[in-house]
């Protein structure tokens, strides 16, 4: 039991004890902030774009759309022609446009025609391909005029189409299983579900990453020679069980401190917001709903040994990360699978195809917990959760074995290939 500790507490060091570490861990959360306010930054970093209308039909187009875009984005100004050929120059920036005592490009030109058909028509001119806000206005702006003169025609008040638009039924969400105020579906009650599926997500992350820790740290051990070393104090056995539980830790340490950090900010949110809006509460509780934490906790455990022993075992048998990518590739792409099913199916967790992935032992872990908060059967809980520890049982018990072999270098990656190509050989 000693031997398992102390092969635990040197992985556990070997990856907290430095600075690359405490590194990465901070910038998990500074990444996320990043990714919400690089958001933020583009929207309020806008440049501001200088435009004109030219509206040869005497409608009023200019006034209308002068009126419904944001004026600080784009400022309107007069044309300095009336024809495109005019105007070209403006928009290829040949020359400038003044507005507020200064010159600026001429971003866009809209012009109002009327065609042989006695249609109007939109032309909008600009060297821009993406942004398409000033030509979405000129096109509603059309729109509500050619209503309005359609209403006309028939004798029906605009004020009956704005009577009309301004109708907006309410649908209300209920639940049958409640009665009375409590029936009704909010935002509360969805929170838990997508809790859930971003628990799963994290699950897949969490497992994907740690056990390519094991595999490159096996890699690197067996490589060096460490490896050796390590058989000489310590039975194969011991260095496996500590290995896995010293990743383990690395792991916990990480979500302890993510898990830390992330309520602690959210609590902080809540504080400065306003007085009744408890979103960022409802987040929480469902966050740390003992129904959710307790079986991810489980989950995590089963998915990391089954894949964690296998990423082991795969690693004993080569001496380069080169060699172990072939055998890699079919446990790449098993873990891979699930990832897929879960953001396909994330706005129907009741799919059928989630339903019958979430059987298949290696893939339960991540899509029983994105189903856990779908209320699934009892039966079908437990039905998945014994085939789930079944197969993990024989996984852990073959991959050991694998991992017997590679450490004391009576298999390697080329045996491997051997073996399945004698097999092949024999099939035909």
């Amino acid at each position: 039991m000693r031997a398992i500790y102390l092969m635990a507490r040197r992985e556990y060091l070997s990856y907290v004890a430095t600075w690359g570490f405490w590194l990465s861990l901070l910038s998990v959360p500074l990444f996320m902030g990043v990714g919400i306010l690089i958001p933020i930054l583009a929207e309020t970093s806008q440049p501001t774009r200088y435009f004109t209308v030219v509206d040869n039909t005497g409608h009023g187009f200019d006034r209308i759309i002068e009126e419904s875009v944001d004026r600080e984005r784009f400022i309107p100004v007069e044309p300095p022609s009336a024809s495109i050929d005019g105007l070209r120059p403006y928009l290829l920036g040949e020359q400038t446009i003044t507005a507020d005592d200064e010159a600026h490009a001429l971003f866009a030109a809209i012009i109002f025609n009327v065609d042989e058909k006695a249609d109007t028509v939109i032309e909008y001119w600009s060297t821009n391909l993406t942004t398409g806000t000033l030509r979405e206005a000129a096109e509603d702006a059309l729109q509500d005029w050619l209503r309005s003169a359609r209403l006309e025609e028939l004798g029906i008040p605009q004020e009956t189409l704005e009577e009309i638009n301004a109708i907006n039924p309410r649908a209300r969400s209920l639940n049958p299983e409640r009665e009375g105020e409590v029936a009704e579906i909010g935002f509360a009650d969805r929170v838990p579900i997508i809790v859930g599926i971003g628990f799963a997500i994290g699950l897949w992350v969490i497992i994907f990453s740690v056990t390519n820790m094991l595999l490159t740290a096996m890699i690197e051990e067996k490589g060096n020679k460490i490896l050796d070393t390590l058989l000489a104090t310590a039975r194969f056995d011991q260095i496996l069980i500590g290995k896995l539980a010293g990743l383990a830790a690395v792991s916990a340490t990480l979500l302890l401190a993510w898990g830390s950090m992330g309520s602690g900010g959210a609590l902080a949110v809540q504080a400065i917001l306003a007085a009744g809006n408890d979103t960022l509460v409802q987040i929480l509780n469902a966050v740390f709903d003992p129904g959710l934490i307790l079986p991810a906790l489980g989950y995590f455990i089963v998915g990391y040994l089954m894949f964690g022993t296998v990423y082991l075992a795969i690693g004993s048998l080569c001496d380069t990360l080169q060699e172990a990518q072939s055998l890699m590739s079919p446990i790449m792409l098993m873990m891979m699978i699930p990832f897929f099913i879960i953001f396909v199916t994330i706005e129907n967790p009741d799919s059928l195809l989630l339903q019958y992935a979430s059987w298949v032992p290696f893939w339960t872990p991540f899509l029983m917990m994105a189903r856990l908060q779908t209320d699934p059967a009892t039966i079908e809980i437990v039905a998945t959760t014994i085939a789930m520890l079944v197969t993990a049982g024989a996984v852990i018990f073959i991959a050991s074995l694998v991992f017997r072999q590679g450490a004391l270098g009576r298999a390697n990656a080329s045996s491997v290939k051997k073996l399945f190509s004698r097999k092949k050989a024999a099939a035909q």
